[in-house]
């Protein structure tokens, strides 16, 4: 459970392979995305992805034509391997949504602080200038917004991740891989290794 919540809020990591070479997998990848600030803006690109892609790496973001500042975003590792490519895909919320996010926790947490510290420094005959019931009222606006936008602005994410990852699959060929360390070169999967044993003669 703990785990669902956890992928619905901020995504997860996801590894693929694909048979096709890295440099294939740039040149396609390019071709679907649309780069720089002009790109993001339809009139001038209507390719399904806004980010960036170079020899090492590519950035995503699904093209919307509303704003959503809660939506999921892809940073992709590319690595070469014999047999084709392996594609490390970490799916997150945009660094200027994170900091937003860290800004708006300071303010819920130093919100109700600064009113007990008000609320303090002006008593007057013992009786506080605001009411209780009103300054908890005041404290919990502010989060209970936030927590508003960002549910639904993550909901209207909800399909970013599979949409992606089928865009991948698509034009990469690829398909998912499990996060377990694979196994020593010229072991097949699942092998159990063998040790030579030495014959002790009498």
């Amino acid at each position: 459970m703990t785990g669902s919540v956890r992928k619905f809020l901020f995504g997860s990591t996801v590894r693929l392979v694909t048979p096709l070479d890295t440099a294939t997998c740039i040149a396609r990848l390019k071709a679907i995305t649309g780069e720089g600030f002009l790109a993001s803006l339809a009139i001038f690109s209507r390719k399904p992805m806004i980010g960036s892609v170079n020899e090492r790496e590519f950035y995503w973001r699904k093209r919307i034509f509303y704003q959503n500042s809660f939506q999921t975003h892809l940073a992709a590792v590319f690595v070469p391997e014999d047999t084709g490519t392996r594609i490390i895909c970490r799916f997150r919320l945009g660094l200027a949504t994170k900091i937003l996010m860290l800004v708006l926790i300071l303010a819920i947490l130093g919100g109700p602080l600064a009113a007990l510290l008000t609320d303090m420094e002006f008593r007057v005959n013992g009786t506080p200038l605001v009411d209780p019931s009103e300054r908890l009222l005041s404290a919990l606006i502010l989060p209970a917004i936030i927590v508003v936008m960002f549910g639904l602005g993550r909901l209207m994410a909800r399909n970013d991740q599979g949409f992606m990852l089928q865009l991948l699959n698509d034009t990469l060929e690829t398909r998912e891989v499990s996060s377990a360390p694979s196994s020593a070169p010229g072991m097949a999967t699942g092998a159990k290794p063998t040790h030579r044993m030495a014959t002790i003669q009498r």
